[in-house]
């Protein structure tokens, strides 16, 4: 994922962030105003050999020292001091408890050692650390005194700096928190964020789709809240994305191969609910105003959806004529909202599959596209039921119709796959339900469509609607 990408998804998911930014700069104040005060209070014992008489004395006074060091240090959270200073001061608390607040340090070729309490209190934690250098000092004595002599011990230790009571608390300030908290919260939105766009296997791009199909994405066809829960746009609207989206659609249509035109296309999806039958009435009526002769087969005998979006007779159509109870001339039907011709899906029938798959239809789609500029034809999902595979070898191109984080990557490798296995290669994707681009595509350029006076509006039987012409007038912007 490249930065760009990165900076668009959290550009899209920005309100997560900021409620994941706002989230711990909460949690920050909340740790301030729940967790008490810790004061720290600071001891230093000082290791020092007795009297040296000559240098080499002195030097091997000073390494035994700093010898003696590292094992003092390990030596003041031992279970002999802290329970020394657990009895001596009456505490309530183990001297395991007790030692989880000691920390001694002692930095490298010194022998000086720093004693650090941490306590709600802070005189408690002053006294403390006294005693710890009190009980370290008679402990330190009694261990170095050679046994049954009158010997000086070789090494001493004695607090050098008593310990006060700190005047302010050690723990965290109210801004270090905050700051902590939203720096925490920032982060875990932005990666969850990220995080989740990696694992998600939707299609969200036309760059991955392409990536993972290995044939064009023809099309983007962003949602269009005008059609209100039809499937065929509004006849009166002229322009704006979703209409623009299928003139593109229908010009590269017309350019994928000039040399072998692409008469009958078949338009399908992996599964149900991505817009195939949207795709297919609104790219048959943009074929319609330009002039060609366009039918729309509805060849999904599951769940017909044609004739109800063009406003026919649903009751008499594919079915009726392959299983011979009708001609095909009389089964045809115009639909004049759109300027097509429909062949509906007909009455039901028990086997669909072995219908579709049958001799007849492949003749009857040889009749029409002898009779029609284009055929398009609309079936059932590809890896809900095999209509599709069985009718795809039969027509010169196959769609693939994807709808915006509904199709997942792995299902359109199997439909893909699918049509693989009757040796058909798609013409191309088209990934519908699309969020609207915030681009300035449409922002600063607006054109007023209005229709000619005296310009009507001609439809003929079995052809398509001849649209009233229009003159566009641009609105200057100052």
């Amino acid at each position: 994922m490249t930065v760009a990408g990165c900076l668009r998804i959290l550009r899209e998911r920005w309100l997560v962030v900021l409620l994941a930014t706002v989230l711990g700069a909460v949690a920050g104040g909340g740790a301030f105003l729940l967790l008490p005060p810790t004061y720290t209070a600071h001891a230093t014992l000082y290791v020092s050999a007795r009297a040296a008489v000559d240098t080499q004395q002195a030097y091997q006074g000073a390494q035994l020292s700093e010898q003696r060091v590292r094992s003092y240090t390990a030596l003041v959270t031992g279970r002999r001091v802290t329970s020394d200073v657990v009895a001596e001061l009456g505490l309530p608390e183990r001297p395991e408890d007790l030692a989880d607040r000691i920390t001694a340090t002692s930095a490298e070729d010194s022998v000086l050692i720093d004693v650090a309490v941490r306590d709600g209190d802070p005189g408690r934690a002053a006294q403390i650390a006294n005693r710890i250098g009190e009980a370290m000092t008679g402990i330190v004595a009694e261990m170095e005194t050679p046994p049954g002599s009158g010997a000086p011990a070789p090494v001493a230790l004695r607090v050098v700096e008593p310990a006060v009571a700190p005047d302010r608390p050690s723990s965290p300030g109210l801004l270090l928190l905050l700051t902590v908290g939203t720096t925490v919260g920032l982060a875990l939105g932005c990666g969850g964020v990220l995080a989740r766009r990696l694992l998600d296997v939707s299609v969200r791009s036309t760059e991955r789709l392409e990536e993972v199909s290995g044939v064009p994405t023809l099309v983007s066809v962003p949602t269009d809240t005008a059609l209100r829960g039809s499937r065929l746009v509004t006849p009166g609207a002229v322009t704006g994305p979703f209409v623009e989206a299928f003139r593109r659609l229908r010009t590269t249509l017309s350019f994928i191969d000039v040399t072998r035109p692409r008469r009958v296309v078949l338009v399908t999806s992996g599964g149900s609910g991505e817009g195939k039958t949207t795709t297919v009435v609104n790219l048959a009526a943009t074929l319609a105003t330009a002039g060609r002769r366009v039918l729309v087969v509805d060849a999904d005998l599951r769940r017909p959806a044609v004739a109800e979006s063009l406003g026919v007779e649903p009751t008499v159509g594919l079915a009726d004529v392959l299983l011979g109870r009708v001609s095909f001339e009389r089964a045809l039907q115009h639909a004049g909202s759109a300027g097509v011709s429909v062949l509906a899906a007909g009455c039901p029938v028990p086997d669909p599959g072995e219908l579709l798959a049958s001799d007849g239809m492949t003749a009857l789609l040889a009749s029409a596209r002898s009779r029609f500029d284009v055929v398009l034809v609309d079936t059932a999902p590809l890896l809900l039921f095999t209509d599709a595979s069985a009718l795809a070898p039969a027509a010169d191109g196959v769609l693939l119709v994807c709808r915006y984080r509904t199709a997942t990557y792995p299902r359109v490798a199997e439909s893909l796959h699918a049509l693989a296995t009757v040796s058909v290669r798609p013409l191309g994707t088209i990934l519908t339900a699309t969020p609207p681009s915030h681009d300035a595509e449409y922002a600063g350029y607006r054109r007023e469509q209005r229709a000619v006076p005296g310009a009507v509006e001609r439809t003929t039987p079995a052809g398509p609607v001849q649209p009233a012409r229009v003159e566009s007038e641009p609105r200057v912007r100052t």
